[in-house]
């Protein structure tokens, strides 16, 4: 809940702003009372601090530091009660606490601080579970449209409604994939600066800079690094607590669809290779391969090209197959970055000794 909104609340009418010019637009997410000279050790962001200022009644150095740490750490407000130790907040205070843009709640002298902080707080979490409750509803909402088998830009389009931002996916050399209806990015910059980056070794949110701004990339979940997405948000950081949570629950529901996917590529993909095999090892007539290939979908008159990697070596290892899956994960990497092909399969052969290249007429 923005602090402005706060202490527009009725009930808060007689909590006053000693400064004017701090900034109302900060978030407030919980309340804090000062009991120790050492609170400053213990600030968080968007925390109001309410005090007596008992602390820094003959020590205002104190006062002016723990404003400074308390704004560096991104809190809200500090409130200090009226007429108990200070009858006037001193104008060297005030004026640091301008230059911050930070405010100073005059709090009313006589309700006790733990009455203030449970109403401040109660305000704020009820807000929060609105919050909550609604994000919650937005997920679900945005889950039932991706199971209805939506296209890339129809999710990214509806994402942007949710967001309120511009979105894009990319894949993991940096292509765009897909981006929300009227969305706008030079794809050139987009790929010269993900070239930066080592796009398959990230796994955190990253600030991507790009030509006229900077945006916020994030990886999307996989269980192969090679196929992996990202998503990129036209917005240079997160502000509110509940528009994070909102986007980790978007990427989370990416992160599924993209594995779900990718599994049904790579199933796909074996499917091919199995085929490819048998077709190979076997003797058989131009007219039976080719009606081998038009029952699986094939079409006959097009160039494909295979690839049979000798892997004698390897043959005994408890985890051949997933290295060879792996390899063939990587080979139609490679060639999918480079655009060279319209359709790869790779053929494995226990027993060839070299590597060579097959062309199916």
């Amino acid at each position: 809940m923005q602090l402005s909104i706060l202490l527009n609340q009725p009930q808060f009418n007689r909590i006053l702003l000693a400064n004017h010019t701090a900034n109302l637009d900060v978030n407030v997410i919980t309340i804090g009372m000062m009991e120790a000279p050492d609170i400053a050790e213990y600030v968080v962001p968007g925390q109001i601090l309410v005090t007596t200022g008992f602390h820094f009644q003959n020590n205002i150095p104190a006062l002016i530091a723990l404003i400074e740490v308390m704004s560096k750490h991104r809190a809200a407000a500090i409130g200090i009660k009226q007429h108990r130790y200070f009858d006037k907040i001193p104008d060297v205070v005030l004026q640091k606490a301008n230059d911050l843009k930070f405010a100073i709640l005059l709090l009313p002298a006589d309700v006790g601080l733990s009455v203030i902080v449970r109403d401040l707080l109660h305000v704020v979490l009820e807000q929060q579970t609105d919050q909550l409750t609604n994000i919650m509803q937005q997920t679900l909402l945005l889950s039932q449209f991706i199971l209805k088998g939506r296209s890339d830009q129809e999710i990214l389009t509806q994402i942007a409604s949710l967001l309120g931002h511009n979105v894009f996916l990319i894949n993991s050399y940096g292509q765009l994939i897909s981006k929300n209806n009227n969305a706008i990015i030079n794809q050139e910059d987009l790929e010269e600066n993900t070239r930066k980056l080592d796009l398959l070794s990230i796994n955190n949110q990253q600030l991507l800079y790009l030509k006229d701004t900077a945006v916020l990339l994030f990886p999307l979940k996989s269980d192969n690094n090679l196929n992996r997405r990202f998503l990129i948000l036209q917005q240079k950081s997160i502000e509110y607590s509940e528009q994070r949570l909102l986007i980790e629950n978007i990427v989370n529901l990416l992160s599924l669809e993209n594995m779900k996917v990718q599994m049904n590529i790579s199933t796909s993909r074996i499917r091919q290779n199995e085929l490819f095999v048998t077709l190979l090892n076997q003797s058989l007539s131009k007219n039976i391969i080719s009606s081998n290939l038009k029952l699986n979908g094939f079409s006959v008159d097009d160039y494909y090209q295979a690839f049979a990697i000798e892997d004698m070596n390897f043959i005994k290892a408890p985890n051949h197959n997933s290295i060879m899956h792996r390899v063939s994960s990587l080979i139609h990497w490679f060639f999918e970055k480079r655009i060279l092909l319209r359709l790869l399969f790779i053929g494995i052969f226990n027993y060839l000794f070299y590597y060579h290249i097959l062309l199916i007429y």
